[in-house]
């Protein structure tokens, strides 16, 4: 056995991270949404007035540690606030987001452009996240205050905790960077799973008066908060910085490099206004008592919810193996320059195609090009046996564990 700390206990053996995991996602329905940007608002106004008491997660008080601490997170709250005063709503459905994060497996190659943004300033939510940042046990405890140390157990603990990417707001900076683009990224505000462990296990001390505090101790005091205040469904995290007419960075080691990839593609996604669009966009408004409440909260932008889905002519459900011959390739002669003799049929896309907007000038390098989305379709002759081909990802939590510029 371990030894007792102040009479209190270190788990043995020490468990893994799964323990900590919060609960899956679930996403607040669009209409929903108008008041999620309210909350959000108030909360992020409250921060740049009141400084940096209000914490990371606002639900518990927190001291700045240092006074440069407290301007920057008043900064980051006061530019927050202001983007969610002028941002368009967005609500993303499943279907779509697999979509983007498909389409965005294959980095792109387009310089970032203005035009490609479906709004100066938005707020997007999604159905499911599109990415996530991993976190050893001792860094996912968001223990209430910078005067807590964690047990050294917890450093022990095997795993990562994942806090996953569901929501985003982004806005132009003002001259003379207006040819940036400022990201925010959201992960669901989810108090530390302490009822897995036993009341009396370590967690952390508190380094003023070196006094120890139980697993028990923290589970009746999120309890408590979270009976007395309504804790916001999501905050900001994590930032990133988009510069036009520059590529997007590769992702790598840092992760949110990966998630701007997504969110770029799933923008070029919304701008692919062609004949036969990938996605679909439908105008719900709120009532008239939301205007109101908007209106005294300071709110300047419209309550109108974009909803964003996978047109009806690629959604998964809709496409049986059988079914696509508009958008099947049936070219199968061996002279065919487009493609080869297939043999069977399968799915193919979503897929970026860099293509060529006036040929004319192509042969002198007089031309513009640019990426166009390819929606999901079936390739190979009609009637030729069906065949599914099976990808398995791998990733390695030594790629995704905390690199980015968090956030309060």
């Amino acid at each position: 056995m371990h030894p007792a700390t102040d009479g209190l206990t270190i788990p043995d053996p020490i468990p893994d991270a799964s323990i900590f995991q919060p609960a899956p996602w679930v996403a607040p329905s669009s209409e929903q949404l108008p008041f999620l940007r309210r909350r959000l608002h108030e909360h992020y106004t409250t921060i740049a007035a009141e400084g940096a008491q209000q914490g990371r997660t606002g639900q518990v008080a927190r001291a700045a540690a240092v006074e440069s601490e407290d301007r920057e997170v008043r900064r980051y709250a006061r530019d927050e606030a202001g983007r969610l005063r002028n941002a368009s709503l967005t609500w993303v459905d499943h279907e779509a987001i697999e979509m983007a994060v498909t389409y965005s497996s294959t980095p792109s190659t387009e310089p970032a452009s203005p035009d490609r943004m479906p709004s100066m300033t938005g707020f997007m939510l999604f159905e499911s996240c599109i990415g996530g940042a991993l976190y050893d046990a001792a860094r996912a405890q968001d223990l209430p205050g910078s005067g807590w140390t964690p047990a050294p157990w917890l450093y022990d603990v095997s795993g990562y905790v994942e806090a996953p990417i569901v929501a985003i707001s982004w806005s132009r900076l003002p001259p003379p960077h207006e040819d940036r683009v400022q990201l925010s990224f959201y992960t669901p505000n989810r108090p530390p799973q302490w009822d897995g462990l036993p009341p009396d296990t370590f967690v952390a001390q508190w380094a003023a008066t070196k006094t120890c505090y139980s697993a028990g101790y923290f589970a009746d005091h999120v309890r408590t908060v979270s009976a007395r205040m309504s804790p916001m469904p999501v905050l900001a995290t994590f930032t990133a910085t988009l510069q036009f007419g520059e590529l997007l960075p590769e992702p790598d080691a840092n992760h949110c490099a990966g998630w701007v990839q997504t969110v770029y593609g799933l923008w070029q996604l919304l701008d692919h206004k062609v004949k036969k669009p990938l996605t679909q966009t439908d105008v719900i408004a709120a009532p008239r008592s939301v205007t109101r409440g908007d209106v005294r909260a300071g709110i300047i932008a419209t309550i109108d919810v974009n909803i964003v889905r996978v047109h009806p002519r690629f959604r998964t459900e809709d496409l049986p193996p059988d079914d696509g011959e508009d958008n099947a390739d049936h070219d199968t002669s061996d002279n065919s320059r487009r493609s080869p003799h297939y043999r069977h049929r399968y799915w193919r896309g979503p897929y970026r195609a860099n293509m060529c907007m006036n040929t004319w000038g192509h042969s002198e390098g007089n031309c513009e090009h640019k990426e166009v989305p390819v929606g999901r379709h079936l390739r190979g002759p009609v009637g030729a046996p069906f065949r599914e081909r099976v990808t398995e990802l791998r990733g390695s939590p030594a790629r995704n564990s905390g690199t980015g510029q968090p956030k309060p």
